[in-house]
């Protein structure tokens, strides 16, 4: 007996193509020429499919054990620094009796408590983002992003919010995770604003185009250098040595847009500004 066993991808009479299991063994004669083949094909169609399903779990499982042991590694560092730092803080301000002293210390205090507070919402977006599915409802997308703006209002300051849509769009989308993205993307562009300019301005824009909706959010801020444009979407990359944010919020916004079929680009000039835009399903 001589033992065979391929699998094929075929074309079937409905004109489909699926897979199938070729297998059989030939039996020789006395003389040992061959005699006879006894043999089967049998679709494999689901088990093939069960297979590619499972590697690509594995494949995502490789890259979340990954993610993970490097978010752990950064993310401990990222909070032991405002830690280390409050506590600082804590022991001079002890020390002191002058009023104005320790309002300056207080005021640093929140400062770094801010800091840590948003490092925990981040780390909490990243989490839901992963675990939950998405939860479509229509969504009246200047309504979302006024809502947006008007959350960060405080944080933002002078920097002036311009909201342009020439249409009222409404779409089919989950909207706690495009206000995670919204929020992220106006948040980050504040950080790296100019604020000593006449006219600092945060705007937002949004077309309808085939089945995505295309938003964008331009500002004039300091820009960011084109060897960077490829990176500041990676876990815990700074831009800048001199930033104070955690290097998640912009690599959020990019697992979250996967997460729901969309895609993000930049185009940045240095000293003029920054653009980000980005497509979802409508």
């Amino acid at each position: 007996l001589m033992p065979y066993q391929n699998e094929l991808r075929m074309k079937t009479k409905q004109g489909v193509y699926r897979w199938f299991l070729d297998s059989g063994s030939f039996k020789l004669d006395e003389h040992g020429n061959l005699a006879t083949l006894v043999g089967s094909i049998v679709d494999i169609e689901e088990r093939k499919r069960a297979e590619e399903e499972i590697l690509s779990k594995n494949i995502q499982l490789a890259k979340t054990n990954e993610e993970l042991d490097r978010f752990v590694y950064s993310a401990s560092h990222d909070m032991r620094a405002p830690l280390s730092s409050l506590l600082g803080l804590i022991n001079i301000s002890e020390k002191t009796t002058n009023i104005d002293e320790l309002h300056s210390y207080l005021q640093m205090m929140k400062g770094r408590i801010r800091t840590m507070e948003g490092f925990i919402r981040e780390v909490t977006d990243y989490s839901r983002n992963t675990r939950l599915d998405l939860t479509l409802e229509e969504t009246d997308l200047e309504e979302l992003i006024r809502g947006v703006a008007q959350n960060l209002a405080d944080m933002t300051g002078r920097v002036r919010i311009e909201i342009n849509l020439t249409e009222k769009i409404v779409l089919l989308t989950d909207p706690s995770r495009l206000k995670v993205i919204l929020n992220n993307l106006l948040s980050n562009s504040y950080k790296y604003h100019r604020l000593d300019q006449a006219d600092p301005f945060i705007a937002f824009s949004a077309h309808k185009s085939n089945n995505s909706v295309v938003i964008k959010i331009a500002d004039n801020g300091s820009g960011i250098e084109p060897d960077y444009h490829n990176k500041i979407f990676d876990m815990f990359f700074r831009a800048s040595t001199k930033s104070e944010g955690s290097g998640l919020g912009l690599y959020i916004v990019k697992e979250t847009l996967q997460k729901m079929g969309g895609t993000i680009w930049i185009e940045s000039t240095p000293g003029e500004g920054s653009v980000f835009t980005f497509a979802i399903p409508a």
